[in-house]
């Protein structure tokens, strides 16, 4: 299902996080895209993802195909 996504848990909560095809990330655009995650959890959830921005997509579409 896209767009090509991952859902970030924190201590607190869960994040879901959309890979755009540039190399960057955003918070999903859906309604429950931070589910119980503070500020914190989340800003430090898209700075994962962009470090690992090509694996996460790779897992992602072998997941997907």
């Amino acid at each position: 299902h896209t767009p090509p996504h991952v859902h970030a848990f924190t201590g607190s909560g869960e994040v879901i996080i959309e890979l755009l095809g540039d190399g960057k990330v955003r918070v999903d655009l859906r309604e429950d895209a931070v589910r119980g995650a503070t500020r914190s959890d989340v800003k430090k959830a898209l700075k994962a993802a962009v470090g690992a921005h090509a694996r996460l997509v790779k897992l992602w579409e072998d997941a997907h195909r």
